[in-house]
């Protein structure tokens, strides 16, 4: 894919996605999509990427509804494609996909994408009761996922840490001072999910915390690009991490490296936290800064921002 793309030919590649195109003209496309019912999203020019966003509800905050911002943690952990549930700095849910121009997958491809996983995301993800089994890697109808030989093949020379142990490829993160382990998972076709585990509890994590860990994880969602904040829930326990989805093309060592990169910068920044917030006082703390005084502090940009990997 071109480093630089017109509004012309994101437009172009809009329509070939099945989306209407309502608003042209500058770096910022509205468009629409159908799927029961009307999907309406926009899609920005920023420098090297495509940024697309969509609101999910009329409701402007929802940041101090914790049952709702633990369940978008969980559904999260579901959906399908690069799409993810955030929280922005007004309090406001949104559905946020980050689409990198220098990656090697087209952009009609990578468009194609989004515009699906906007769809399923729309579609709705029954609650189960608020409890959902580990995400496994989907495959194509018809397509075997690869294995894990096969995997660590595709990715070739990456200049990451790549071993492969029990039918699991996986890679040694650039974090300073930890050693942390993202695992990589065919989804069919070309397509992967680089994941990370933040944090596993014994059992239900207790309201209080699911409230802080999800409000600060969706948050720091809107502000990293790619990655996508996730909770899995099974009897026994739950299981938190990042996560990312993507496709690969001509070079997809270069592909891989971009996501952990990303993945990366995200655990730098989240695990400490994350961690911190399983301590209910310091959740409590953490929720009334972030609503009873009205301060919306984004998570703070501690280092590697120069990489372009935030995002406002």
């Amino acid at each position: 894919m071109p480093y630089r793309v017109s509004s012309k030919e994101l437009e172009s590649a809009l329509v070939s996605g099945g989306a209407d195109v309502t608003s042209t003209g500058g770096e910022t496309l509205l468009f629409s999509l159908q799927n029961g019912d009307l999907i309406t999203a926009q899609a920005r020019i920023d420098d090297c990427w495509i940024s697309v966003r969509a609101s999910w509800s009329p409701i402007k905050e929802v940041a101090a509804d914790g049952k709702r911002v633990w369940s978008r943690l969980l559904q999260n952990g579901r959906m399908a494609g690069p799409v993810r549930f955030a929280v922005g700095s007004s309090g406001d849910e949104r559905l946020r996909a980050d689409i990198p121009l220098e990656g090697s997958a087209t952009l009609e491809q990578e468009i194609a994408q989004v515009c699906r996983a906007l769809k399923g995301a729309y579609g709705g993800h029954p609650e189960e009761n608020g409890v959902v089994q580990d995400a496994a890697p989907v495959s194509d109808a018809g397509k075997a996922a690869r294995s894990a030989g096969e995997v660590r093949e595709r990715f070739g020379e990456t200049g990451w840490d790549l071993t492969v142990k029990d039918e699991h490829v996986s890679a040694a993160l650039d974090v300073p001072g930890r050693y942390v382990q993202a695992r990589i998972h065919p989804c069919g076709g070309d397509a992967f999910r680089a994941s990370v585990s933040l944090l596993t509890v014994a059992g239900e994590v207790v309201p209080v915390c699911q409230h802080g860990i999800a409000l600060f994880l969706l948050s720091a969602s809107n502000a990293i690009r790619l990655v996508r904040p996730a909770a899995y829930a099974s009897t026994g326990r739950t299981r938190i991490g990042c996560e990312v989805h993507f496709q690969t093309g001509h070079d997809p060592s270069g592909d891989l490296s971009r996501v952990l990169s990303a993945l990366s910068v995200a655990t730098d920044l989240c695990l400490q936290e994350v961690r911190a917030l399983t301590d209910e006082s310091v959740c409590a703390a953490y929720l009334g800064v972030r609503g009873a005084n009205g301060n919306r502090r984004r998570p703070k940009q501690r280092r590697r921002q120069e990489d372009g990997y935030a995002s406002g």
